[in-house]
């Protein structure tokens, strides 16, 4: 009894798929062959480029870039049919892109912008410096926003170098106004303050210069003068002040040194034990140039 033989060939080269059939007689005499041509079509290759994330109010350009030649035909899910689309989203978005072929293969690629909100920055709405007794108060609003870092106090003598005198957190909640006060406890005669917002970039906001003056220690007085068994010495300007005092004669020699906590009170230095001639008296604080005052004792 005769039978056949067949084997198949597959031959694919760029797209074409051809299959061969070969039969043959399982006596040698009969031979047959055939062939299949099968011509694939390949899906267009598309990715999508654009910026992401984007703040709140921004707009990004959506690119389509192809991977495979021939022509194509777009559409966009904003319903757009460009390879370039621009699109301002209030929120976050996943974008759809639809490419067709001349074949009529369709592909599609995503593209999400995360959208978010944009952070706030605080502003200094108000700063005063102002004199209280003896000490200096430091008062200021500012609206805190969270790209915020800390504040800084600066003060100087002379309005022109300043110097840090306090640090502190300038972060809170966005677009909430918020109250800070702080005091100098040792400032000068003449002090000018200013307050400097320091962002988380570096970046820095500067206030007006707030300018805050003390009585000069050309207040401080004494009597009796000339004296005979003691003098008071008049602080009541540096109420509240550590005030150092040195009784010196007229060759610089330290007679006598005296620390007080300057009050309303008069403070009382005896004499009656030095003999008659001229001294000094030095009174020195913090945050104010020393002064001597000539005292003459006399019996």
């Amino acid at each position: 009894m005769k039978g056949i033989l067949t084997r198949l060939f597959f031959l694919i080269f760029f797209g074409l798929v051809q299959i061969m059939a070969f039969s043959q007689a399982t006596d040698g005499c009969e031979f047959y062959s055939n062939t299949l041509k099968i011509h694939t079509l390949s899906l267009p290759i598309v990715s999508i480029s654009g910026t992401s994330p984007l703040k709140l109010g921004k707009s990004t350009k959506l690119v389509a870039h192809m991977h495979t030649a021939g022509k194509k035909s777009f559409l966009w899910s904003t319903g757009d049919t460009a390879s370039l689309i621009k699109v301002t989203p209030n929120a976050t978005t996943t974008y759809t892109l639809t490419v067709t072929n001349l074949a009529g293969c369709t592909n599609t690629a995503l593209f999400t912008v995360q959208v978010v909100p944009n952070q706030s920055v605080a502003k200094i709405l108000n700063f005063k410096a102002y004199r209280k007794g003896l000490i200096s108060k430091l008062d200021w609003i500012s609206n805190t926003g969270e790209l915020n870092d800390y504040f800084i106090v600066e003060r100087s003598a002379d309005s022109l170098h300043f110097s840090p005198m306090l640090k502190m957190d300038g972060r809170g909640i966005p677009e909430i106004n918020l109250f800070f006060t702080e005091n100098d406890n040792h400032p000068f005669e003449v002090n000018f303050y200013r307050l400097i917002l320091v962002g988380l970039d570096g970046s820095k906001t500067y206030s007006q210069v707030e300018k805050v003056v003390f009585p000069p220690l050309s207040e401080i007085s004494i009597f009796p003068n000339p004296t005979s068994d003691q003098f008071f010495v008049n602080l009541t300007p540096l109420e509240g002040k550590l005030v150092s005092m040195q009784l010196i004669n007229v060759d610089s020699r330290l007679i006598e040194n005296f620390e007080v906590v300057a009050s309303r009170n008069l403070f009382e230095i005896q004499t009656f034990d030095l003999p008659s001639g001229m001294y000094f008296l030095k009174i020195e604080t913090v945050g104010h140039r020393p002064k001597v005052l000539k005292v003459v004792v006399a019996r």
